[in-house]
């Protein structure tokens, strides 16, 4: 099915995602802001990303206690915010372009999974933004741009599933 929301509220989107309840949680790259949708594309709230910078939301996800987390370009920061909208925890990112940007995924122990395409790495956080690990992938001309990014439980630890942006590949890393 589709669903025709207020083309302002999502064009030129970078990444989305959808809570076990149906809501939409949009990263409108332009707008600098969060967006949440109800399952037929009605707004439900809104909150900018990082007021007064030029703070490019690039994707955002939801952990089950209702906290998001966005990758936000042009201050290259993972942005933590409470169900309201409002800012609990900031850390930096490598810097990227807004077009092969990082990307996020949550873990079921709410454990945060970032792309980080320049490095060709993917790193995890805890949910209070300590790195606890992270995956080097080939660099060039093996992998390129590893920018989507995906988790499917595997037994003891969910298998990671990247996106190569340039170089046409999809990579399933087991840690």
């Amino acid at each position: 099915r589709t669903i025709r929301p207020d083309p302002a509220l999502i064009t030129r989107a970078r990444g989305l995602t959808v809570t076990p309840l149906g809501y939409i949680w949009v990263a409108h790259t332009p707008g600098q802001r969060i967006v949440v949708l109800n399952g037929v594309g009605e707004l439900q709230r809104e909150f900018p990303v990082w007021p007064d910078e030029n703070a490019q939301v690039t994707d955002v996800v939801v952990a089950a206690d209702g906290t998001s987390f966005a990758a936000v370009l042009g201050i290259n920061k993972i942005v933590k915010y409470d169900e309201n909208g409002q800012r609990l925890l900031v850390w930096d990112i490598p810097p990227a372009n807004t077009m092969e940007a990082p990307h996020l995924a949550l873990d079921a122990e709410g454990q945060l999974y970032v792309t980080q395409p320049e490095e060709s790495r993917v790193a995890r956080y805890s949910p209070d933004g300590v790195q606890t690990g992270y995956w080097q992938l080939p660099r060039p001309p093996d992998m390129v741009k590893p920018v989507g990014i995906a988790l499917s439980e595997t037994g003891r630890a969910p298998a990671i599933w990247v996106t190569d942006s340039e170089g046409g590949r999809l990579v399933r890393l087991d840690p």
